[in-house]
């Protein structure tokens, strides 16, 4: 990170909080509260995504080689995910009250945080899970997300809110249905005008495709990503535009058995390879200052909006 950017950054949001702040809703200041975060951390986010039911989940859990993740044949996922290094296995809660509750990082004490009638998602602002996974290494940090398409609005606003802190995203596709007219929407709505352009696509599922077909649909898969946003074209939406198979719960059988050749055979070890090649591309300081630049302009516009709002009224 170029320091004096850097800096520049932390002074404007020190004259917002000073010169503004009556104009700052609870919105905005968790917004600010996040750049700061991320600043003072230099994380890189990876976020998950994609509707509900296409794996999000199990893939986390693959990429770390453990069952950490609740899974289910049911939404499951209703919070905020945020898994970072960690030697000891600690999770901690934090609610928007500002209370943090803690507990280990075990399936069992993760399980109280899943989508269910009685659930109150509006008290937790996300869940920060500490693990000694080897992908998480070098401040990566990895996003597991409630659908895109959830019922639920609470579960999805989360997953709205929590996008712009993206440094790339993966996003996952269902192999034998992709790219839905859903999912293209979220793309240019969520992704294409935050100016989010590094993606990696996984079709996921894939074993579910018979061995003569998968050729052709993984070029099916391409094709329609590519014509839908341009990628063949020089103003491209996405930089980094890749799709790759996968099947995520062989991934995950494969890790929890040790057994090198199911890893191979549902192209997990690919998957990390590319995503561990995006972390290092995309760590590149001006990247990083972009993102964050782009982040403080939203803020401003916001304040600004409430501002002319207030002379209207």
């Amino acid at each position: 990170m170029k320091n004096g950017t850097n800096k520049e950054i932390t002074g404007a949001i020190g004259m917002i909080e000073e010169q503004f702040i009556e104009h700052c809703n609870p919105s905005i200041m968790n917004k600010l509260n996040d750049l700061k975060e991320d600043l003072n951390n230099d994380f890189f986010t990876i976020i998950v995504l994609g509707e509900f039911k296409r794996g999000k989940s199990t893939f986390v859990n693959a990429l770390l080689g453990t069952k950490l993740l609740p899974v289910d044949v049911i939404p499951t996922t209703a919070t905020i995910n945020a898994l970072m290094w960690g030697e000891e296995k600690k999770a901690y809660v934090v609610k928007n009250d500002g209370e943090i509750e803690s507990g280990d990082s075990s399936l069992s004490f993760l399980s109280r945080y899943i989508a269910s009638e009685d659930f109150e998602i509006d008290q937790i602002k996300y869940l920060k899970i500490g693990y000694p996974a080897e992908i998480l290494r070098n401040n990566i940090v990895l996003v597991d997300t409630p659908g895109v398409s959830d019922l639920n609005e609470q579960r999805v606003q989360v997953t709205y809110d929590f996008i712009p802190r993206a440094d790339a995203v993966i996003f996952l596709l269902d192999a034998t249905a992709p790219l839905k007219r859903t999912e293209k929407e979220f793309l240019d709505e969520h992704l294409v005008k935050l100016g989010i352009d590094r993606v990696l696509f996984i079709a996921n599922k894939f074993d579910n495709i018979d061995e003569d077909d998968e050729e052709e649909v993984l070029e099916d898969i391409e094709r329609r990503i590519k014509k839908s946003f341009n990628a063949n074209k020089q103003e491209q939406k996405f930089k980094d535009f890749t799709v790759l198979p996968v099947s995520s719960s062989m991934a995950l059988d494969g890790a929890l058995q040790n057994n090198e050749n199911i890893l191979v055979q549902s192209g997990m070890p690919k998957a990390k390879e590319h995503l561990l090649r995006m972390v290092q591309e995309g760590s590149m300081a001006d990247g990083k200052i972009q993102r964050y630049k782009s982040r403080m302009l939203d803020i401003i516009e916001a304040i600004e909006r409430g501002i002319n709002n207030d002379i209207e009224l």
